[in-house]
């Protein structure tokens, strides 16, 4: 968090909100990692619909989005 804190500096609204996208990414990111690697996450959060109603994700939507934008990023990168 401190790292992203640093990475995008400006105490403006549009630097604000894309801090707060950034670690909201990155903790959903997180979230799905550990419920595929851990019992325990796994029993809290056994479906997408859970994490939903955690209000960790605002709708279904917003992951497609996420999930798009990541494999596109990782499509570019290859051909780089």
């Amino acid at each position: 968090m401190l790292y992203i804190a640093t990475l995008v500096d400006g105490v403006d609204d549009t630097s604000r909100i894309i801090r707060r996208t950034l670690m909201r990414y990155l903790t959903l990111g997180s979230l799905i990692v550990f419920q595929a690697t851990s019992v325990r996450v796994k029993k809290r959060f056994p479906t997408m619909d859970h994490i939903l109603e955690a209000g960790m994700l605002t709708c279904l939507l917003e992951l497609v989005t996420i999930l798009k934008n990541f494999f596109l990023m990782l499509s570019l990168e290859k051909l780089s």
